[in-house]
C-alpha cells in the first residue's frame, strides 16, 4: 500500500555500502505515515568478514558443484476474497500548472498496455487495460488535503461530470469481469509539489523526508458515494530544500499505486490479494504485491516502474520480484520465522542463513527498524554473508514498550546501490 519505491532502495543500497550492521528508525504508520531511518546507533560489527559457520561457494567453482544453502519458503500473497480489476481502466487526474502533466499522462497512456502490466499481473488475473481520460483539473491544488477531503474532490469532480463515472460505460455501471468494481475504474489523482497530503484513515503526510531529496509517499484507497465504490490512488510530488521528486519518481510510485489497486481495491471493505496474518513477518511490509519489492525499480521503454511480487516465481524459489534482474536470487532466511514475542527489555536473537541460487561472493548484509510502535536495538553479527554462511541478529524492545506493542526489522543483502534483497523479521509485547 504505501510507496516506498525508490527511496527505500536508495536506504538500502546506501546501508549496505556504508557496511552498517546496527541501527535504529523511527517508526512508520501503513500506508506513507513516518520514514523507515536507517541511522546507526549500536555497535560496530564484530567481523566484517563470514561469521565462522558453513562456508561460502567460490566465485571460480563450476556451478556443477554449487549446492544452495537450505532456507525458508518464500511467501504468497493469497486473495483474501475481495475483487480484482482484471482490465482496469485508468483516469489520471492533475491540476493545472502541474509540472509533469504530460510526461504522466504519456505514461499512463503506456502502462495499460505494456509488457510489464501483463506480466506482473498475471498470477492475479490482471491483464492489459486503458487509459479512458487524462482529466486536468481548472484549478488549484489544495495546500494541505486530509484524504476525506481527496474522496470529496474526487467525489465531486464524478458528480459535476468532470471525470468520467463508471456508470457512464455502455450507459451503465457493468462491473469488470464481475469483480464488483464498477467499471473497472481506478481514478489516479497526481498532487503538485507544495501539497501536503494526508493519508487514508486520518494519516499524516505522505511525503516522508529520508534526507537527500529522498522520500516515502503515495498510497491507494477506496471511496463509495451513491450506486458507485470505486478505488483510487494518490500520487504526491514530494520535495524539501534539497531537490523535488522527478518523472521516474512519480512513474514508479504510480505504477506500485496502480498495481495494488487493481489487486486490491478495496483494502478497507473487502480486501484482495494482501497478506494478513500478523505472525507472518512479510505481513509488516504492508503485505500488498508491490510492498514486498519495494525500491527495486526498472526501466521499460523510458519509463519507470517497480519490480512487483510473484507467486509463481516465489514458489520456483526464483527471483519474486519481477521483472527479475540478470543473475542469481541471494537473500538471508532468518530463524525463527515467525513473529516472535517478547518483554519490554527483553532481547531474542535470530540466526540468519545466506542463501543464493547460483555461485557468488559474499554480500553486504544490513538490518533496521521498520513499521511498528516502538524502535528496537538491533545487533548484527556481521557486515558480509554468502551461500551457506550464518549470523545473528539481535533485536531488543526497549524498556518502555507497551503492551501489544510491535516491531518489525528489515534485514537487506545487497550487491549495490540498487542491487539488493531483503527478509524481514517482527517481534511483538505481550
Amino acid at each position: 500500500m504505501t510507496s516506498l519505491s525508490r527511496p527505500l532502495g536508495v536506504l538500502l543500497g546506501l546501508l549496505a555500502l556504508a557496511g552498517c550492521s546496527s541501527s535504529s528508525g523511527t517508526n512508520a504508520s501503513p500506508e506513507g505515515g513516518a520514514p523507515i531511518d536507517g541511522s546507526t546507533d549500536g555497535p560496530a560489527p564484530n567481523d566484517a568478514g563470514a561469521s565462522g559457520e558453513g562456508a561460502p561457494a567460490e566465485a571460480g567453482d563450476a556451478d556443477a558443484g554449487f549446492v544452495e544453502a537450505p532456507h525458508a519458503a518464500l511467501p504468497q500473497i493469497m486473495s483474501n476474497g475481495g475483487p480484482v480489476v482484471a482490465a482496469p481502466k485508468l483516469v489520471t487526474i492533475t491540476f493545472a500548472g502541474y509540472s509533469q502533466d504530460a510526461t504522466m499522462k504519456s505514461f499512463a497512456d503506456w502502462i495499460v498496455g505494456s509488457s510489464w502490466l501483463t506480466q506482473v499481473g498475471h498470477d492475479y488475473g490482471v491483464g492489459a487495460g486503458t487509459h479512458v481520460a487524462h482529466v486536468v483539473l481548472q484549478m488549484t491544488a489544495p495546500t494541505s488535503p486530509t484524504d476525506l477531503d481527496t474522496q470529496a474532490l474526487i467525489e465531486q469532480k464524478i458528480g459535476d461530470g468532470t471525470l468520467p463515472s463508471p456508470f457512464d460505460v455502455d450507459g451503465g455501471g457493468d462491473a469488470d469481469a464481475g469483480s464488483g468494481v464498477a467499471g473497472g475504474y481506478i481514478y489516479v489523482l497526481f498532487y503538485p509539489q507544495g501539497t501536503t497530503a494526508g493519508g487514508f484513515l486520518g494519516g499524516g503526510d505522505t511525503c516522508a523526508d529520508l534526507g537527500g531529496g529522498s522520500f516515502i509517499g503515495g498510497y491507494h484507497w477506496e471511496t463509495q458515494s451513491g450506486a458507485y465504490h470505486v478505488p483510487y490512488a494518490v500520487v504526491p510530488t514530494c520535495s524539501d530544500a534539497s531537490g523535488v521528486e522527478g518523472a521516474s519518481d512519480l512513474e514508479a510510485s504510480a505504477s506500485h499505486e496502480i498495481m495494488e489497486a487493481s489487486t486490491d481495491p478495496f483494502p478497507y471493505t473487502s480486501t484482495g490479494y494482501a497478506l494478513t496474518d500478523p505472525t507472518d513477518p512479510w505481513t509488516y511490509t504492508d503485505g500488498e504485491v508491490a510492498d514486498l519489492c519495494e525500491g527495486q525499480t526498472l526501466q521499460q521503454s523510458g519509463f519507470t516502474v517497480q519490480r512487483i511480487w510473484s507467486n509463481s516465481a516465489a514458489a520456483a524459489g526464483t527471483a519474486p520480484c519481477i521483472p527479475a534482474p540478470a543473475g542469481g536470487f541471494y537473500d538471508v532466511s532468518p530463524s525463527p520465522n515467525t513473529t516472535q514475542t517478547v518483554k519490554a527489555g527483553a532481547s531474542t536473537t535470530f540466526t540468519l542463513t545466506g542463501f543464493s541460487t547460483a555461485p557468488m561472493p559474499p554480500w553486504s548484509l544490513t538490518a533496521f527498524a521498520g513499521y511498528g510502535t516502538f524502535v528496537p536495538t538491533l545487533q548484527l553479527s556481521t557486515s558480509t554473508i554468502g551461500n551457506g554462511e550464518t549470523a545473528t541478529l539481535k533485536v531488543t524492545v526497549p524498556s518502555s514498550a507497551a503492551s501489544q506493542g510491535y516491531a518489525s526489522v528489515f534485514i537487506s543483502s545487497s550487491r549495490g546501490l540498487n542491487d539488493f534483497n531483503y527478509w524481514p523479521v517482527a517481534v511483538e509485547v505481550p
